[in-house]
């Protein structure tokens, strides 16, 4: 009888404060896209490159630029899953 108590109390315990994930809507936004902001370009023929964020275009997409003399990346618009923000 002790362990089925302890067991329910556990579990009332944890529907009280779920965990939060990321996945959750009321979780924090944490990738904050903003101009001037370092990344690190992860897919195409720039991926590895660092670049600068110059402009937001939409939600989903920025412009950036290395620039191309110093990074080889040259001014493009590109979609902000392909970058990793540092």
């Amino acid at each position: 009888w002790l362990k089925l108590s302890s067991v329910s109390q556990r579990s009332s315990r944890s529907a009280q404060n779920p965990p939060v994930r990321a996945s959750d809507p009321g979780a924090m936004f944490t990738r904050f896209v903003e101009p001037g902001r370092l990344a690190l370009i992860t897919y195409g023929p720039c991926a590895g490159k660092m670049c600068t964020i110059v402009d937001i275009v939409d939600q989903k997409r920025v412009v950036v630029d290395g620039p191309e003399s110093v990074t080889g990346v040259r001014r493009h618009m590109m979609p902000v899953k392909r970058l990793s923000l540092t």
